[in-house]
């Protein structure tokens, strides 16, 4: 009795560990490859934007933008993916977003810091969950998101 009960616990966990990864669409056969992914998104609850990440769609990307500029499209993307923002710097160089998990309503904390840097402008970004040590790579899934919908803004705007 305790055997089966051991398997389908089991099983259910996986399902759900499965679940949560297909729904993050991480990369998870890209380098540094799927063990090391694998750990990553199981064992920590944070993610962030470093010139040295492994994960080569976690390094800084650059922004021919100054900063303002970078910073209202940031927040206007902030916007458009409908997460809150719960806190902006006076100075316009940082805000605070929150994402709620859509199924169990968890809450995760992103912030975007706008740097200048030579000819434009880069995004330091970090999310992290509230609870929990593992994210099922949700937090890499927020700043992708975040950055595919600012490039999203970007292109809108030099198409026009």
């Amino acid at each position: 009795m305790l055997t089966v009960l051991f398997s389908i616990v089991s099983m259910l966990v996986l399902g759900l560990i499965a679940g949560g990864l297909i729904a993050n669409r991480p990369p998870m056969m890209d380098p540094p490859g799927l063990w090391t992914r694998l750990v990553t998104y199981l064992g920590t609850h944070v993610a962030e934007i470093r010139p040295d990440h492994p994960f080569p769609e976690l390094r800084p990307r650059f922004y021919a933008l100054p900063p303002d500029r970078l910073y209202a499209v940031t927040r206007e993307a902030i916007a458009g993916l409908g997460w809150g923002i719960a806190s902006e710097d006076p100075t316009g160089i940082c805000l605070t977003a929150v994402v709620e998990s859509a199924l169990w309503r968890f809450k995760d904390d992103v912030v975007a810091c706008v740097e200048p840097a030579e000819g434009g402008s880069t995004l330091r970004m970090r999310s992290s969950s509230r609870i929990g040590r593992g994210d099922l790579a949700a937090n890499t899934r927020h700043l992708l998101d975040l950055y595919a919908a600012i490039e999203q803004r970007l292109a809108a705007t030099t198409a026009r």
